[in-house]
């Protein structure tokens, strides 16, 4: 059985037989299992664990075929921004709109792109009809938010440190949302415990 966390190039899932009953992550080794030995309940539990974090991983089947998947974290995540789409006109009380099918499009492709060694971010929906996605750490000192207009871009403001002291902020409008993440996001978002 091969078992692979999907960034690009995809990282895989070592699950060491021997050694432990929990699958380990090398997010940059580009390892593999082939172990034959595992029963279905251990299959069963590796996935368990691979579906309750924040990894997107792919299973090879026995005709040798790829089937992805996303982890429940993520699969809520984006059921989240999916359901932005059936809130009502002023869903604030406050005269907001609706968030547009394209923002929300836009905010899907984007998480493709994540890095495994990047966590999760929350979701939000925006006053304009725009969405977002945003990560807040206070002992890691991380704020970062990335919006959506629906125009296939993606603009985003990082910063680490407080507001009484900033360490470093970057910020960027007119992203391809089908580019890798900008080198100054990653910066920021690195310093963010890892979801593993």
């Amino acid at each position: 059985m091969e078992i692979q966390t999907s960034s690009s190039p995809y990282s895989e899932v070592f699950y060491d037989f021997y050694q432990s009953l929990a699958p380990g992550i090398q997010p940059s080794y580009g390892r593999y299992l082939l172990d034959y030995k595992l029963s279905g309940n251990k299959i069963d539990s590796i996935l368990r664990d691979l579906l309750s974090s924040s990894f997107k991983f792919r299973i090879k089947d026995k005709s040798g075929n790829w089937i992805n998947y996303s982890s429940e974290s993520e699969s809520e995540l984006r059921n989240e921004l999916r359901s932005y789409l059936s809130l009502k006109e002023n869903w604030d009380g406050e005269g907001a709109k609706i968030p547009t099918q394209e923002s929300v499009n836009d905010a899907l492709k984007f998480l493709d792109n994540r890095p495994d060694n990047i966590p999760l971010p929350y979701p939000e929906e925006g006053f304009d009809g725009d969405a977002g996605l945003y990560w807040r750490n206070r002992k890691a000192q991380v704020f970062a938010e990335v919006t959506f207009d629906g125009d296939n871009k993606f603009s985003f403001f990082a910063v680490h440190g407080t507001p009484k002291k900033i360490i470093e902020k970057y910020g960027e409008d007119g992203v391809d949302v089908h580019k890798k993440w900008p080198s100054n996001l990653l910066k920021i978002l690195k310093k963010l415990p890892p979801p593993y």
